[in-house]
Parts: structure tokens; C-alpha cells; sequence
């Protein structure tokens, strides 16, 4: 079997003419012919108005047959992709659609397994996001890697979700499934303290951490300004931390409060000071602060 990735796509520079249906299907079922000329035949195939169930059941069975190149298998679902576009002239075939893709979910081609979760995941569908959460509570039956089932879930959040990327956020299997699991938390109430722990951790990489102030500016804006102005005034933090506390500030901060606080405009001015001196990531966050705050 072939195990090249790449989706197909059509030759450059070729124009199709108007083939009749019955030629383009025997072209796409022969498999004596070139990869190439049934990738044509299969490509225009999707770019034909009328779809019935002798393409249909074709193009699913060349989409079904593991003996297939990957290249023509993924072409074959991005004809019927392409198909599934005109929803009325589709809806015949559209169960049968949702249980080819189902089945591709256990298909050996990762690239396929991703598409198929990615379609099927993109129209909310019930037991896709239970194979989904299965995989990532009982890692040994995931269909896909976790960062990338997580990504998916979070095109439809909901409680299981949630609840699964809790623990991935406490105890990932790698950065990246970390990363993706406080993404889907961003509109979790219920992780606010975690995004908190998260923002005010300095070993953590600041990538996480501007994740974190921004899940948090989304879920409790208050908490925010008060981690923000205990990053922007703490000595041990990076400048580039900083420069995040100042401008959460500068632009989701209590106007009233934030014009009033002497010791952090006692430090803004400290760091315009630096900058004048030897240059400073935190001089452009803190001149928008003095301009909107004053002093």
C-alpha cells in the first residue's frame, strides 16, 4: 500500500471537457490505468453538477478499498467532499456519506482517519465526539493523536470535553496535547483557577502563559487585571511578561483603578527610564499606558 500523504489534485494546466459519466466511472474503477488518469477522471467527477448513485456507490468503494494508493483514496473523499457542497442534489447519499466516513475513522492511513474525524467532527456528529473523548480517556484505543482529537472536540465544546481536557491540561502526554487542551478550556468556567495557576507560573513557557491571559480576559476579566498587574510589577519576570501585564492593562483594565495605582505607574516609569537607557521590550507597552492613564 502506498503511504505517500499528499492530496491529490489536478494536473497543471489540464481542462476537462464535458465526459459523459458512465466513461469518467469506468476510468475511476479501473485500476490497470495510471494513478494519474483516474485522479483526472475522479477530479472531474467532483466538479460535475449531477451525482447519482452509480458515482456515488463508485466513488465510495474506491474511497473504501485499502488496496487503493493513498493518493486515489483521499482524492475519492475530496470528490465526494465536493459533492456533499450542494446539499439538495447530495441529500440522497448523505446517510450513506456519514457511514463512509464513520468507517474511514478506523481506517489503518492516519491522513484519512484525520479527515474523515475533521468532516464528520465539523458537522457535529453525536458519535464521532464519543470516539473522540473514548480515545483520549483510554489512550491505548485513540483513533488520532490526542493534540489532534482535542483540536477537533473544540469545534463543538461541550461538558465531556471539558472535563477530558482537564486532565490532559494536568497531565499531558506531551506539550502539544497541553497546548490544545487549555485551548478547548477557554470557555470553561470551571478552569479559571487553572488558567490562573498557569498565567502566574513562571516556569512555564510564555506561550502558555498568553494563552492563559487570554482564556482568562475571555472567562473573568477582573482576575485578569489582578494577575496582570502582579506580572507587570514583579521583578523576576521576564520583560516580555511585562509588556503582556502592561498591555492586558492598557487595554482591559479598570481605567479608574489602574489611574490611581501609584506603585505601577511607579513602575512604568522605571521602565520608561530603562529604555532610554540601553532600549527595553516593555518601552512600547509602557508609553500606551502612560498615554491612556496618564501621569
Amino acid at each position: 500500500m502506498a503511504t505517500k500523504k499528499s492530496r491529490a489534485v489536478p494536473a497543471p494546466g489540464k481542462k476537462y471537457s464535458a465526459k459523459p459519466p458512465a466513461k469518467l466511472l469506468s476510468a475511476v474503477s479501473d485500476m490497470a490505468l495510471p494513478d494519474r488518469s483516474r485522479l483526472d477522471a475522479l477530479y472531474e467527477l467532483g466538479a460535475q453538477s449531477a451525482f447519482t448513485r452509480d458515482t456515488f456507490d463508485t466513488v465510495a468503494a474506491v474511497l473504501r478499498d485499502r488496496g487503493e494508493s493513498l493518493e486515489v483514496r483521499n482524492q475519492a473523499l475530496s470528490t465526494l467532499q465536493a459533492a456533499s457542497f450542494d446539499p439538495s442534489s447530495f441529500a440522497p447519499f448523505k446517510r450513506a456519506y456519514v457511514e463512509v466516513l464513520r468507517e474511514m475513522c478506523t481506517d489503518p492511513e492516519l491522513d484519512l482517519r484525520q479527515r474523515a474525524f475533521g468532516i464528520l467532527s465539523r458537522e457535529g456528529d453525536l458519535e464521532t465526539q464519543a470516539m473522540l473523548l473514548t480515545g483520549l480517556e483510554f489512550p491505548s484505543d485513540a483513533l488520532l493523536p490526542p493534540e489532534k482529537a482535542l483540536q477537533l472536540l473544540s469545534n463543538d465544546q461541550h461538558g465531556g470535553a471539558y472535563a477530558v481536557a482537564r486532565k490532559i491540561a494536568q497531565d499531558p502526554p506531551n506539550d502539544l496535547a497541553r497546548r490544545e487542551a487549555l485551548r478547548v478550556l477557554a470557555a470553561d468556567a470551571q478552569s479559571i483557577e487553572l488558567f490562573e495557576r498557569v498565567l502566574l507560573d513562571k516556569s512555564e513557557p510564555e506561550q502558555v502563559r498568553q494563552l492563559a491571559a487570554s482564556s482568562l480576559n475571555q472567562l473573568a476579566p477582573q482576575k485578569l487585571q489582578a494577575c496582570a498587574r502582579q506580572i507587570a510589577v514583579d521583578a523576576n519576570e521576564s520583560d516580555d511578561m511585562k509588556s503582556l501585564g502592561l498591555t492586558a492593562l492598557t487595554h482591559f483594565g479598570d481605567a479608574r483603578q489602574l489611574a490611581s495605582d501609584q506603585g505601577l505607574h511607579d513602575m512604568v516609569d522605571a521602565a520608561q527610564a530603562k529604555a532610554l537607557d540601553g532600549g527595553s521590550t516593555l518601552a512600547g507597552a509602557a508609553t500606551k499606558f502612560k498615554k491612556r492613564y496618564g501621569g
